[in-house]
């Protein structure tokens, strides 16, 4: 989802410079990370433990909104974890 995301994104800006806001879930706006066991295997191909997310992908920062109304900007340091 994350490359498709992007490549759709960055497509669009090409021809209509913008700003863009993607609403995604927490696994999807910074570096995704599995560490509850070894990554999956796919067709026979096993995927990385590691997924970068919008936020690294764009190089924009990824935000969180909370329940008091406020916006935090996620730490791309601290990874999203299963």
């Amino acid at each position: 989802m994350n490359n498709y995301s992007y490549e759709a994104i960055t497509a669009n800006q090409a021809a209509n410079p913008g700003k863009y806001i993607a609403v995604v879930g927490a696994a999807h706006a910074n570096t995704h990370e599995i560490t509850s066991g070894p990554a999956p295997t796919v067709y026979g191909t096993q995927l990385p433990s590691k997924f970068p997310g919008l936020g690294q992908l764009l190089d924009v920062p990824a935000v969180q909104y909370n329940a008091g109304g406020n916006l935090t900007q996620l730490r791309p340091e601290n990874p999203t974890t299963v």
